[in-house]
């Protein structure tokens, strides 16, 4: 749930025509005790389109999937027709890279009998990446992206 944008972002700077590719950097910076967070999205292409907000989660991985969710809303509000999303969570890249498909064959049941977590979220962002040409890129940790983002991530709820 985002409460609070850090700043504005312009979508007249997005219009780029009919084929349109952003690379959108996906943050998290979360602090369990207080279940609160940021995320941060990096627009490489597009400074303007970059943003940062809060978020109240439960868990880590519900952040997470909160921040890729904005970065579809972000593209798709900027007319992108493909959109490469860069992360450094493991989670994120391995539900859409590779467990969402099986999931489906299983009704969304994991073989310990539970239902996948998160689920709601999950398809939601399934059906944004439904209409928009995607690609998921997992990032080190140490990659400059993904210490940028974090700062900024954790500075929209530390403050």
């Amino acid at each position: 749930m985002a409460t609070r944008f850090s700043n504005s972002v312009s979508l007249k700077a997005a219009e780029k025509g009919t084929n349109y590719s952003i690379t959108l950097v996906c943050c998290t910076s979360y602090n369990d005790k207080e279940n609160t967070g940021g995320i941060s999205i990096q627009c490489l292409e597009n400074t303007q389109l970059s943003t940062c907000m809060t978020v109240s989660d439960e868990t880590l991985q519900s952040a997470s999937l909160q921040c890729v969710r904005q970065a579809f809303i972000l593209a798709r509000k900027a007319g992108a027709t493909s959109v490469r999303i860069a992360i450094d969570s493991d989670y994120i890249y391995n539900v859409y890279t590779k467990s969402l498909e099986n999931w489906k064959k299983c009704n969304y049941i994991l073989s310990s009998g539970k239902k996948v977590a998160n689920l709601d979220l999950i398809l939601d962002i399934d059906q944004k990446c439904s209409d928009i040409q995607t690609q998921f890129q997992l990032l080190k940790q140490n990659d400059v992206y993904i210490i940028t983002g974090k700062r900024l991530a954790k500075s929209v709820y530390t403050h």
